[in-house]
Parts: structure tokens; C-alpha cells; sequence
């Protein structure tokens, strides 16, 4: 399976998302705000600060500027990012040319262990069957406490994987390029966890494994968890300020990604200002950051 093969038949414009657009035309956000130049620097540069705060956090941890915990929240900083600069390049957002597209994409989700090409599928798959127990890879996440995601883990990710195969052309879910991509990686973190240890572990692993809870949080657990099955209504919105909005990077606007997931993150809050109405009139359901605690629990009985 060589990059986005399997993934071709799962469609995530905006055009075919929506039957409102046809009656509003171009005036429509979901067209206005997913116009783009061949590249979106906004996303592409993201890469910088992605790696550059880890290698920062690295050297400073290294040089004994930073202690563990301030190695691990630099490091976080940085990661953060990931999720953003993948993500978009899995919805072809990042340029117009796919092979430049996957490229930044690919960067992206290197430093995160994310293995890319299968995430296409895996998170085309998601958009299309959301919240669907038998067809949603990512059903398992929000199938549970959120605390007990990592004890989960294995068996979602099988389950996921099973999932993926099952929708790929040829019965394959990951890449020669993936293969290759995570061999490099964990061949250099072994290398960096012999040769500095601590500084790996506050660098990498640590920060790696609080970002499984952290961007499952404001992703998957608390947008979907007890939602119904679809693709727009099966995703919640979270109220914040903007701080907590920023260092979401707008996904706490996650609801409405799913009703047009060809609006850039950075067109998130302006969008959603003009769609908010829409949003609510097709069973976008909003929370605040304080009630999202209170769905970390698990599903309830009565969700659907």
C-alpha cells in the first residue's frame, strides 16, 4: 500500500458534506473559509515549533537549565502541535500538491509516533462512521472511563487496526513509508534513552504518554463520548476562553470540523461564529470546560 491508496473513496469535502451549501453557493462559510493558497503556511510552520521546542527542551534538560518537569511541560508545548500539523495533512489542508502535503503531515506525526498513512484511513474512516461501535476506530476511545484509556489502549488499537484492514482495498493498514518512518524513530529513541536516559524519558516518552490522555480530551473523549452515531450531531462543542481555545489549538471546536472538515484550524472561530446557529439546528450539542469533567466518567446508560 503506497500513501493514501486505500483512503480514495472516503471524501471529506465540504461540498459533499452539506446539502445547504448548494442553496447558499459560495456565500456559504464552509466554502468562504476552505478556500486556500497552494500552501498554508499557518499549518506548515507549525513543524518549526513543533520540533524546535523539543529540541529546546532537550538541550536545556541536557544542560541542566530545566528540571524533569519543566523539560516534560516545554517538550508538551511542542508535541501539542503534532496533532494539528498531522491532522490537517490527513484532510489534504496543508497544500494543494499531495505529495508536499503528506510530506509536512508526515513531519508532523513523526516526533509523535502517529504512523501517517494508516491514520489517513483510520481517521477518514472515523469522519465517516463516527461514533458507530462496529465501524469507528476510534469508538473504543470513548467506550470507557477516560482514565482508563491506557490500560485500553492495546485492545482499541487491535480493535482499530481490524477496523482499518477491513475498509483497505488490499487488506493492508500500514505503508512501506510508515514502516520505515517508525523503525527510524524508535531506532533514535533507543539510542537517545541510552545515551541520555533522563533526558529522553522528560523529552519524549513522558510527554508522549500525557498526551494520549491530553489530546484524546479535547478530541475524541469529551466531543464524543455519549453522542449518537453521525457524522455532524455525534460531536459536541467545548465552550472555553481563549487561552484554554489556544492551547486547544480551536479544537475545542471539534463539532464543527466534523460538519466541514475542510476548514482550516485556523479558520475555526471565525467559522464558527457564522455557523453557530446551523450547528445547533443539526444536534450539535455545547459544553463548557468545567461540565466536560463530569463526562469523563464513561458512557451513560441512556446515550445512544
Amino acid at each position: 500500500m503506497a500513501g493514501r491508496s486505500p483512503n480514495s473513496d472516503v471524501s471529506t469535502s465540504a461540498a459533499e458534506q452539506l446539502p445547504l451549501i448548494e442553496e447558499e453557493g459560495p456565500a456559504h462559510p464552509a466554502l468562504r473559509y476552505s478556500t486556500r493558497p497552494a500552501l498554508d503556511l499557518k499549518t506548515a510552520l507549525l513543524v518549526i515549533p513543533e520540533w524546535g521546542l523539543v529540541a529546546l527542551a532537550a538541550y536545556a534538560h541536557l544542560q541542566g537549565w530545566l528540571g524533569p518537569m519543566g523539560t516534560i511541560l516545554v517538550s508538551m508545548l511542542g508535541l501539542n502541535l503534532a496533532f494539528t500539523v498531522w491532522h490537517e495533512g490527513v484532510h489534504g489542508s496543508i497544500a494543494q500538491n499531495r505529495r508536499l502535503n503528506d510530506f509536512i503531515g508526515r513531519l508532523g506525526a513523526i516526533p509523535v509516533f502517529v504512523l501517517y498513512d494508516r491514520f489517513v484511513l483510520h481517521h477518514l474512516l472515523h469522519h465517516r462512521h463516527t461514533n458507530d461501535p462496529e465501524s469507528d476506530p476510534d469508538f473504543w476511545q470513548v467506550n470507557g472511563p477516560f482514565w482508563t484509556l491506557g490500560f485500553r489502549y492495546a485492545a482499541g488499537d487491535r480493535r482499530a487496526r481490524e477496523i482499518c484492514r477491513a475498509a483497505s482495498k488490499d487488506g493492508r493498514v500500514t505503508s512501506t513509508a510508515d514502516l520505515f518512518q517508525i523503525g527510524i524513530s524508535f531506532l533514535a529513541l533507543l539510542v537517545f534513552l541510552v545515551a541520555a536516559p533522563s533526558t529522553a524519558l522528560c523529552t519524549i516518552v513522558v510527554p508522549r504518554l500525557a498526551l494520549t490522555y491530553v489530546h484524546s480530551f479535547y478530541v475524541n473523549y469529551v466531543p464524543h463520548v455519549n453522542r449518537p452515531a453521525g457524522r455532524v450531531a455525534a460531536a459536541r462543542l467545548i465552550r472555553t476562553g481563549p487561552f484554554a481555545s489556544w492551547l486547544m489549538m480551536r479544537h475545542n471546536l471539534h463539532a464543527l470540523h466534523h460538519a466541514y472538515p475542510s476548514i482550516p484550524w485556523h479558520h475555526y472561530r471565525e467559522a464558527h461564529a457564522e455557523i453557530e446557529d446551523e450547528l445547533v439546528e443539526r444536534g450539535v450539542e455545547t459544553t463548557t470546560l468545567a461540565e466536560s469533567l463530569s463526562l469523563l466518567g464513561g458512557p451513560s446508560r441512556e446515550a445512544v
